[in-house]
């Protein structure tokens, strides 16, 4: 009798237990707690995973991007991305790869061209290319990753951009600058930004979609 007492309340017990876990599990928002960004728009062949040793399967609009997540675009694509935690948004062109950090690094894009829209006092955001780092806080700029080079346009703000030498670079607003592979910086020549992208505005010190 005591035995199947004791294992009553055994069962009672993990039961809840599980309960609690579970509760917890499904708490709202909870499960978005790693997700770093959201797909705005989806436009042709892009893809997605969720970590490193996960498969790139077809990205779709509003769907979610955890840390650790990677966007690859294929030509003639494109995909717009809400960076989650007040970030900003960021257009992913054709033929780019970007991967978002696992903790609270920095972003990484291996190739192609992005247009990032930072708001303003979130500082520490960088961008991670193979040729050096890109200092960003509150500015729009485009970043376009070649094999042979990084080359930065500024729009609104300003960026610093630094090869692996440690050397270091200022772009204004409206400024262009190229870095090669071995770290030795171009003259700046004068940028204007090109978008055929969704149209984005500011409210409240940050990058929002336009309501049609």
């Amino acid at each position: 009798m005591e035995l199947q007492t004791m294992y009553s309340r055994m069962v009672r017990a993990f039961s809840l237990i599980s309960a609690l876990l579970l509760s917890v599990v499904l708490l709202p928002g909870c499960e978005n707690k790693q997700s770093m960004a959201q797909f705005v728009k989806v436009s042709g062949k892009v893809e997605a995973r969720t970590g490193p040793s996960e498969k790139f399967v077809a990205a779709v609009q509003q769907g979610l991007l955890p840390s650790g997540g990677a966007v690859r675009t294929m030509p003639e694509s494109s995909a717009d991305l809400l960076l989650i935690a007040s970030k900003g948004v960021i257009e992913i062109k054709p033929d780019t790869y970007f991967e978002l950090p696992t903790s609270e690094n920095d972003v990484r894009q291996e190739s192609g061209t992005i247009i990032y829209r930072i708001n303003q006092d979130k500082g520490g955001f960088s961008v991670v290319t193979p040729h050096g780092l890109t200092g960003v806080l509150g500015t729009v700029f485009e970043l376009s990753v070649a094999s042979d080079s990084t080359t930065v346009g500024v729009q609104e703000g300003k960026v610093s951009l630094t090869n692996r030498q440690g050397e270091s670079r200022t772009v204004q607003a409206n400024e262009k600058l190229v870095m090669d592979a071995s770290g030795k910086f171009s003259e700046k020549t004068v940028f204007d930004l090109k978008t055929d992208s969704y149209k984005y505005i500011k409210q409240n010190e940050k990058w929002v979609p336009a309501k049609e």
